[in-house]
């Protein structure tokens, strides 16, 4: 059995006691609109007179948890190296931080067809990429993208990037070395979301490098248009960037970063309290300890929304099992009883307050739909209740009175996953539901489950961020088509199309909220709670304009030092 942590031995007690809810339903509280997260310095750093003048670069010291496979063929990675990729190179497309809209990037204009089966695309004139390997042109943009459609590609967007162009790379069109076209098979609302820094996406490579060094050497030393430039890394320890004069877009404040791979929280806590640090992610159980200590602290809100998946519930697929208890093929009225069982036995409140430090808030629906005044969020769908001995009668209900097992698959791609698990498998417990634990990797061991569709007869929590358009998530995990799949269901692959290709925004987000509808109305995955993000930040930190309702490391040629 996998060790309880302290937060969860708490949270324990607190069941057990009946101490941590009263049963009752706890309102969600409303977000405010997204909006640029920028902290500032309240004091300038001050030199002593007559002080020598030390001609140092200045160096800003990140702390991640991991960099994923730290091997830089992009096709080959999924998110942890997002981080690096968006400091060495750009996407064709950025958001804007203050207003989540789409503005441009290396990239300075796109429009669509009349048809919305066509897609221009004009580049920046001139984009150097990094150690003299010629300037960004629409040949190195189709080499990109032409790398996503190999057999071997894991990357989230893969299959995006791959249906764009229908599989066959004569649909993307070079008109100039700065112009070119991608013909897609079907209308596309969301590409423009895809190519742009708000997800994990493409950076555009050098064909040129590629083909001098090969992918041995690119997945060494990564070359690309971005703010860095990299220098070198020591694996599972530490990467070395360095600034680049005069880039198009920003010059960074900072003259090298160094990454350093920290993956325990409170060692990268203690880093940036001793100031060896200046930017680290803030486990949320360590909030009191910073706060405490004096450290300066960034929150982040609406970052994450956590669901559970109830493994198997692929639909049409060979490796389908229509008997397992929460889906009862023969009997799909007992499959929902036995969801909505395990929906009602979880204590969201209890997860917020007690794992989430209060910093996030339970959510009414699984996915992407974060809550707060976000444009696919219905403010008809209600938290679920806390309520064990429903939960117990809709087991027997559902054809399983005496529970049955369930193997929970506790992995770490975020940082508060096996602690939710954890909570979770302590609250289905207690409705007569049998736990047996196994701690997994994310990647490969669980993430190559979604790929083969052989998590039948599993659960397992998984946390993803905010997004603009539903459809963008809903593609990449939930059709049988996608790279990976946490759940496939035909209506859900019903609604897509008419999703996809709604040209009005507002009609395609009335099928996204009714899409929302069935998915929560028949409990297709189990909503948890949101949280918040916290960074830990060194007083070095002047000022940041971190990106809203966005988990990843970001903007960071923005960061202004005060030393």
């Amino acid at each position: 059995m996998k060790r309880v942590r302290p937060l969860i031995a708490v949270l324990i007690g607190c069941l057990v006691l009946s101490a941590c809810s009263t049963g009752e339903e706890s309102d969600s509280t409303t977000t405010e609109q997204p909006q640029t997260t920028e902290i500032t310095s309240s004091d300038a750093s001050t030199t002593t007179a007559g002080s020598p003048q030390v001609d140092e670069p200045d160096v800003l010291t990140v702390a991640l948890p991991s960099l994923g496979t730290e091997s830089w063929v992009p096709r080959l990675t999924a998110s942890d190296e997002k981080a690096v990729f968006d400091l060495i190179g750009d996407t064709l497309i950025r958001l804007n931080p203050e207003t989540r809209e789409l503005e441009p990037g290396l990239a300075e204009s796109w429009s669509v067809s009349d048809d919305g089966l066509a897609w221009t695309f004009h580049l920046r004139e001139g984009v150097p990429f990094h150690g003299d390997w010629g300037v960004a042109t629409s040949q190195d943009v189709w080499f990109t993208w032409s790398q996503f459609l190999l057999e071997d590609t894991i990357h989230p967007r893969g299959s995006v990037y791959a249906g764009a162009v229908d599989g066959d790379m004569e649909n993307f069109e070079i008109v100039s070395d700065t112009e070119f076209r991608i013909h897609t098979p079907r209308v596309m609302v969301d590409l423009p979301i895809n190519l742009s820094n708000s997800v994990v996406a493409m950076t555009i490579q050098s064909q040129a490098y590629w083909d001098a060094v090969g992918e041995e050497g690119v997945a060494a030393h990564p070359v690309g248009t971005g703010p860095f430039e990299f220098v070198s890394q020591q694996r599972g320890s530490e990467l070395r960037l360095k600034a680049v004069e005069d880039h198009w877009r920003q010059t960074p404040d900072a003259e090298e970063v160094v990454i350093k791979i920290v993956p325990d929280e409170a060692s990268a806590l203690a880093q940036v309290r001793s100031g060896d640090v200046d930017v680290a992610p803030l486990a949320l159980r360590l909030k009191g300890e910073a706060e405490a200590n004096g450290v300066r602290t960034i929150t982040v809100p609406g970052v994450f929304n956590s669901f559970m998946v109830l493994g198997g519930m692929y639909y049409d697929h060979p490796n389908y099992d229509g008997s397992l208890p929460w889906i009862q093929e023969d009997n799909p009225e007992q499959g929902r009883a036995i969801r909505e069982a395990l929906t009602l036995a979880i204590d969201r409140q209890a997860i917020v307050d007690q794992l989430f430090q209060g910093e996030g808030e339970p959510s009414a629906a699984p996915m992407s739909w974060t809550p707060g005044p976000f444009a696919f969020n219905n403010p008809d769908w209600e938290v679920p209740a806390y309520d064990p001995e429903r939960a117990r009668e809709l087991l027997a209900e559902g054809g399983h009175p005496d529970g049955f097992s369930i193997r929970m698959m506790v992995h770490a791609q975020n940082p508060t996953d096996p602690d939710i698990a954890e909570a979770v498998a302590v609250m289905w417990e207690a409705i007569g539901v049998e736990i047996q634990r196994e701690v997994v990797d994310w990647a490969p061991t669980l993430r190559q489950t979604l790929v083969d569709r052989t998590h039948g007869g599993t659960a397992y929590t998984f946390s993803t961020f905010f997004y603009e358009n539903p459809v963008t998530y809903l593609r990449i995990a939930f059709l049988p088509t996608s790279n990976v799949v946490h759940l496939s269901h035909p209506t859900v692959t019903e609604f897509m199309a008419p999703m996809e290709q709604a040209a009005d925004p507002e009609e395609g987000m009335r099928l996204a909220r009714e899409l929302g509808d069935f998915i929560v109305s028949e409990r297709l995955a189990i909503p948890v709670a949101s949280r918040n993000a916290i960074w830990a930040v060194s007083d070095r930190v002047a000022t940041w304009p971190f990106i809203v309702a966005h988990q990843f490391l970001n903007n960071v040629e923005y960061i202004e030092i005060d030393d």
